[in-house]
């Protein structure tokens, strides 16, 4: 019989991702060509890279010993007379060949000078400076091996490497994949070791991490923390976080001027977003005195970045003739701007003019159009507006009331007190549900208690009257709605 044994191929163990890490470093630091070791794979290179920060810190320090040149030892102290006699020995013989140079050079003198000397010889031109961390992390989106050399950067604690490694991770942007999820709490170990360094890049994103919980617990007075250390760097996206936060009081006293103070220096440099907060502020007199014409001035040069929620306010200022002459055709085209953009409130606001032929003429299937696309991302108003067409057949294709309650109801759910209004009176009359007064009175209190004077006045007016146990169930159900909105 036939060994089979013999036959079958040596399996070689593949390399661990340590193992790989340390290869990479290697080459890195001897200047060599990054290429994976034999029998490596992308997935390998994948979960080298995926490894905790402080292990590949460890693995860089260990392999950087091994890339430095060799200490020549001492001499023994044995060899030290040994070396005297010879120096001795050195001087003697240079004493008596001082004797042979002055003859040598009088021989010199009374001959013919010697030809030109060959000119020196071409020095080697230096090495070509690295590639910068920039050029590396744009071709790290696409290629592994500068991945892992912006890897062996960030783990020697290259404050702006540790930075765009964290950028990859955050936004998910792997090399040669482009559906890898994103790694947030390795990114936040980036970022957080980025930020300890100084790098105001890193501790914006860090403080945005802490504000909105990406790889760390929501921490709003560390996102004050960090945001505030980018800001007094300068950075404007930090100056208008920072803003924000004291604008709502988040991780810091609410004040509303110092807000502003941020929202400004932020505005100064361009910063749309930030020109936008400082334009409502003005609009509201929200930390400033109130001022439409600052509102106007700063919401035109965010709007003219091209930012939506700017061009929506734009177009409100110039539709009602705040701080500018009023003009509802171009009121029209910044909602048509920002409407385009996906601005709900845009949407909702284009739809108002499509229906009252504001600014444009009337036409009551655009205004459908446009609060169907505000609607869907849950804009009240919009919903509302578009329950009202349904009720009263226009724009839609046909009147519909289970469609009108259906959007009322969408509307009512998220507090919007005219649909809340709706609601009781779909119950009140029974369109398209059975009459239940209890829980007319129901949305009719719940939007009275948010100011709407039509809550009350249709409460007073359900026939026949409510007794007072029939008035006490709905308020109880009232309060329940309020605490379960509450919870959410």
């Amino acid at each position: 019989m036939h060994d089979l044994a013999l036959a079958l191929p040596e399996v070689k163990p593949r390399p661990t991702p340590e193992a790989v890490l340390r290869a990479v470093f290697f080459q890195a630091l001897m200047r060599q060509p990054i290429a994976l070791p034999a029998g490596a794979t992308a997935a390998t290179l994948r979960a080298a890279l995926a490894l905790d920060p402080r292990i590949i810190a460890e693995l860089y320090q260990e392999v950087l010993p091994l890339t430095r040149p060799a200490v020549v030892p001492p001499a023994p102290r044995r060899l030290a007379k040994a070396r005297a006699r010879r120096r001795l020995r050195n001087i003697a013989f240079a004493a008596g060949g001082l004797a042979v140079l002055a003859i040598a050079l009088a021989v010199t003198l009374h001959r013919p000078p010697p030809p030109a000397m060959a000119p020196p010889p071409t020095l080697p031109l230096p090495p070509p400076a690295p590639p910068s961390t920039a050029s590396i992390y744009a071709a790290a989106v696409t290629d592994p091996a500068a991945y892992a050399a912006l890897a062996v950067r960030a783990a020697a604690g290259d404050s702006d490497a540790q930075f765009a490694l964290a950028t990859l991770l955050d936004t998910g942007l792997l090399p040669h994949e482009t559906t890898t999820p994103k790694n947030d709490a390795q990114a936040f170990q980036w970022y957080r070791r980025a930020a300890a360094a100084g790098n105001p890049r890193a501790q914006t994103n860090l403080a945005y991490a802490y504000e909105y919980g990406h790889g760390t617990p929501a921490d709003d007075a560390m996102a004050a923390k960090y945001y505030t250390l980018a800001a007094q760097a300068g950075l404007p996206n930090a100056q208008n976080g920072l803003g924000y936060l004291y604008q709502n009081g988040l991780g810091v006293p609410k004040n509303p001027a110092i807000a502003a103070q941020w929202f400004a220096r932020a505005a100064a440099q361009g910063f749309a977003q930030a020109q936008d907060n400082l334009g409502n502020a003005y609009e509201t007199g929200s930390g400033v005195p109130r001022d439409n014409a600052q509102a106007a001035r700063w919401f035109q040069l965010a709007a003219k970045a091209g930012l939506p929620s700017a061009q929506d306010s734009l177009g409100y200022l110039y539709q009602n003739g705040l701080g500018l002459p009023q003009n509802a055709a171009l009121a029209v085209q910044y909602f048509q701007k920002a409407a385009t953009q996906g601005f709900p409130l845009a949407q909702n606001n284009l739809a108002a003019a499509y229906e009252s032929g504001l600014g444009v003429q009337q036409n009551f299937a655009l205004a459908a159009a446009w609060l169907q696309l505000a609607a869907a991302r849950g804009e009240p108003n919009a919903e509302s507006r578009l329950g009202v067409l349904y009720y009263s057949g226009l724009g839609v294709p046909h009147q519909d009331y289970g469609q009108a309650l259906r959007w009322f109801l969408a509307a009512a759910q998220q507090g919007f007190a005219p649909a809340q209004v709706s609601v009781g009176l779909f119950y009140t009359l029974g369109i398209t549900v059975h009459e239940d007064h209890i829980a007319a009175a129901k949305w009719f209190l719940l939007a009275a208690e948010r100011g709407d004077t039509q809550g009350a006045t249709e409460l007073n007016q359900i026939e026949p009257p409510l007794t007072a146990d029939q008035l006490a169930i709905a308020r109880q159900e009232a309060k329940a709605w309020d605490l379960a909105q509450a919870a959410q």
